[in-house]
This record gives structure tokens, C-alpha cells and sequence, in this order.
């Protein structure tokens, strides 16, 4: 019931909300990391690799790079880090719960929300090839999770 509740009160704050929110530190962490790891534009074909504590993850749909982002699918991060996943068509909106944690993000917009409280994000989710591709820094650390990226080899690395 809990849970039930909280995604309900998900839904609910993402359906309602108005866009105007602070600035928030994923963008400049973001940016100084990739910016300092080497080249951030990658040839068509090669691959993002995703470790998540120790276990590489498979996607159906490969990552991919916007605006000097990862982005990965969203049931596969998810699930590798522990949460179940629903996903509301008629709101565009994944949610995301991990015992007493709620994320929700809505396809395209820069922001998520964590227990309710939103935070902005500096790349939107994404639709591409049948699947929502999520920020995976943002959604990694919502759920209390470290994350460090090596431009070198393209891996991003969730602990």
C-alpha cells in the first residue's frame, strides 16, 4: 500500500508541477568529468560500456551520448540497481521505486523527481528505437549510488 501510495503521489506531483527549479550540481559534475576524461564525441558504432557493482550490463538498445551525456535504457539500469519499474503511457512517465525511494521522470523533460521532491537534471530522458533512455549519472545517484565515467574507455562505472 506504501508503495502504491507513493507512485500514486509520483504521478500525481510530475502531472501538476511547473517547470521552474535551481539550478542542481549534476550539470557541472557532469560536464567537468566528461570534459576532463578526453574526447566526448564518439564514432557511430562504438559502444558505451555500463558496469554496475562489478556485473556488466547487456542493453537491447545501446547508450548513447547527448548533450555529453550517457543515457541508457531505463528498465535495465533500473532493474541492475535494484528498483522495480512501471511505466505510466498516458503521462509518458517512468517510476522507479527502491524501498522507501520513488524516482519519476517524464519523457523529455530535464528534471526528476525523488520522494517528491523535484531535481534538475542536464539532459532529458529520451525515446529512441522503442525504448525511454534515461541519464544514467542522474538516476544512478537518485538512488544513493556513486557513479565515475573513463573517457578513455568509454565506461561508465555505478557502485
Amino acid at each position: 500500500i506504501k508503495k502504491i501510495c507513493l507512485i500514486v503521489a509520483a504521478i500525481i506531483t510530475v502531472m501538476s508541477v511547473n517547470v521552474n527549479a535551481a539550478e542542481n550540481s549534476y550539470i557541472e559534475r557532469d560536464r567537468a568529468e566528461l570534459t576532463n576524461s578526453g574526447t566526448i564525441t564518439y564514432d557511430d558504432g562504438d559502444e558505451v560500456l555500463v558496469v554496475v557493482k562489478g556485473e556488466y550490463i547487456d542493453f537491447d538498445v545501446p547508450p548513447a551520448i547527448e548533450d555529453n551525456r550517457v543515457l541508457v535504457p531505463m528498465r535495465n539500469i533500473f532493474t541492475a540497481l535494484g528498483a522495480e519499474v512501471y511505466w505510466q503511457q498516458d503521462v509518458q512517465t517512468v517510476i522507479a521505486v527502491r524501498g522507501d525511494v520513488v524516482i519519476a521522470m517524464q519523457l523529455g523533460q530535464n528534471y526528476l523527481f525523488k520522494n517528491n521532491e523535484k531535481i534538475e537534471i542536464p539532459t532529458a530522458s529520451i525515446a529512441r528505437d522503442g525504448r525511454t533512455l534515461v541519464p544514467i549519472r542522474a538516476v544512478a545517484e537518485a538512488l544513493d549510488a556513486e557513479v565515475s565515467y573513463n573517457g578513455n574507455t568509454k565506461t561508465v562505472v555505478i557502485n
